[in-house]
């Protein structure tokens, strides 16, 4: 089967007789369920089948597919239940909301092994990307080693979405950092990020997403021109024919902003060097005119009292 799957959004058809909401339904269920199944002939830990989820449910309205895939969670195919789960997760995501994101992956573990189904991992640290808050922030470096594993695990090594994962995480525990005056993360991990979505360019060159991460990444390198180089870029490669057009455009843009934020405040505590450097050399010469003016004053008082003593004894 190709990777690639060609779906369109499930019509509701009404027969010549007007029709019914139920024909409307089956319809409706018959088309989601059809993809399901072309997605069940993919490998869960390859790009594709993350993409090709996203896609679908991008593609269609989800209040109106959210119904569809619930009844397929319990479908007698546990695989086309597990990838109906997947499909419900990253609806809500979309629509952001996280709390029932949550709720799906609780159920999703429940019914579903994750030694058998490591594209739950990836699910879940999906999770950290939208959630992640001061909850998580003391415990980074946990949840970073985690998406690092999974992306050099054997069976993600080759998937581009699971290296630009970490990267995303990467970058947005450095952003958080930042903007809530917390302690930066290690360089070695920037180093890390900034491999890792190299490696998911190098992989799946042409992905908008991609470079808008790199982007972030290189802003904390302070490589500020670069990254408006790729946040530009990023917005170019962006299908504009796409439903989310313009929300993702818009990440990059406020994306962009937080970069030039973050230029403008180097260059304040530039200036807030150079101005104490200036002020202790001012400082110090201040200190070093008091000093002469005391030595001087000093030879002054000698002299004078060198002269009054010898006219003292002059006149003894």
């Amino acid at each position: 089967m190709n990777s690639k799957i060609r779906y369109t959004r499930p019509a509701h058809h009404a027969s010549c007789f007007g029709g019914t909401a139920m024909n409307q339904e089956n319809t409706t269920a018959n088309s989601v369920l059809k993809t399901l199944q072309e997605i069940k002939g993919l490998n869960e830990t390859s790009h594709a089948f993350e993409r090709t989820i996203a896609d679908f449910v991008t593609a269609n309205t989800f209040s109106e597919i959210e119904p569809i895939l619930d009844k397929f969670t319990t479908n007698d195919d546990p695989h086309i239940g597990f990838i109906a789960f997947c499909a419900l997760c990253e609806g809500h995501r979309r629509v952001k909301n996280y709390k029932k994101q949550e709720e799906i992956l609780k159920n999703l573990h429940k019914q579903h092994d994750p030694q058998n189904h490591p594209f739950i991992t990836h699910l879940e640290l999906l999770y950290y990307i939208d959630n992640f808050d001061y909850r998580h922030y003391d415990d980074y470096i946990t949840i970073l080693q985690k998406a690092q594993s999974h992306a050099n695990s054997e069976d993600f090594t080759q998937n581009a979405g699971a290296h630009h994962l970490f990267a995303d995480l990467v970058a947005i525990v450095f952003e958080y950092a930042f903007s809530h005056n917390r302690p930066a993360p290690s360089n070695t991990w920037l180093q890390y990020g900034i491999d890792a979505v190299n490696r998911a360019i190098s992989k799946s060159n042409g992905y908008a997403k991609y470079y808008c991460t790199k982007a972030r990444l290189l802003a904390f390198e302070k490589k500020y021109e670069d990254s408006a180089m790729l946040i530009k870029e990023a917005i170019n490669l962006e299908d504009s024919s796409k439903k989310d057009y313009t929300i993702r455009v818009n990440e990059y843009l406020n994306h962009l902003q937080m970069i030039r934020v973050k230029q403008s405040q180097d260059q304040v505590e530039k200036l807030d060097s150079l101005v104490n450097e200036i002020q202790q050399e001012l400082q110090r010469s201040t200190v070093k005119s008091i000093e002469f003016v005391g030595l001087f004053a000093g030879i002054v008082s000698f002299t004078i009292g060198s002269i009054s003593l010898l006219g003292d004894s002059t006149f003894a």
